[in-house]
């Protein structure tokens, strides 16, 4: 039977960010950093994103209400600082069915994809127990990892080296804190999050391979 909508909350277990060039909880990087990317191993020793998932020859096709449609509009509507129960399609005023939600987010179908954005100094890692990701559990772990909290080691690493971006972050933070779409109670709690900085480029786009075997995450101005 299939579900209907997001229903539950996210796994945080089976979401991996993996942070550069500094650390987090979820996978502390040893020092010095990799100067051509990748992730540490346990013992240091740099590796290739997505080292253990054997990708297909070509890039795998992405699911129509997740891909990039250059100068389309998105086929969704996604403030990435809501919760994806929120989501419309851009077409109309109603939820995702619930037969696209389950289907695999890509085909060839995966079990993991790795994340980046520009103005992100993390990649974030999303995999799953099942046999493949689908287009809901895509959606519903890249909102669970872009709320994870901006540890204090990691905001004295941004304000040290991108002061320009330290004050985007703060800008959006109070905004986000602010704005009457998000539980105030809630976002008052958390000073700064990864969805911060973002800025004000919080709305999705849609996602693109970016010929590394891994997914650009595209935003553009909620204004």
């Amino acid at each position: 039977m299939l579900r209907r909508g997001f229903l539950h909350p996210p796994s945080l277990n089976r979401i991996f960010m993996y942070s550069y060039p500094y650390s987090t909880t979820y996978c502390p990087l040893p020092s010095p950093v990799p100067s051509s990317g990748g992730n540490w191993s346990a013992t240091g020793t740099a590796t290739p994103y997505l080292n253990n998932v054997p990708l297909p020859p070509d890039d795998p096709v992405l699911n129509d209400v997740l891909a990039a449609g250059g100068q389309q509009k998105p086929a969704i509507s996604f403030d990435l600082r809501r919760h994806p129960r929120y989501i419309r399609l851009s077409t109309a005023n109603r939820s995702i069915p619930s037969e696209t939600l389950q289907s695999p987010a890509c085909r060839p179908k995966l079990a993991e994809l790795s994340i980046r954005h520009p103005a992100l100094p993390w990649r974030l890692q999303l995999r799953t127990e099942d046999a493949y990701l689908t287009v809901e559990q895509l959606l519903r772990d890249l909102y669970a990892a872009l709320q994870t909290p901006i540890t204090e080691d990691e905001w004295d690493y941004i304000c040290k080296h991108k002061p320009a971006q330290a004050r985007s972050i703060e800008q959006a933070a109070q905004y986000r804190r602010e704005t009457p779409v998000v539980d105030r109670k809630l976002e008052e709690s958390v000073r700064r999050k990864r969805v911060d900085a973002l800025g004000d480029e919080f709305i999705f786009a849609g996602v693109q391979w970016s010929g590394e075997g891994v997914l650009l995450l595209n935003t553009v101005s909620y204004r």
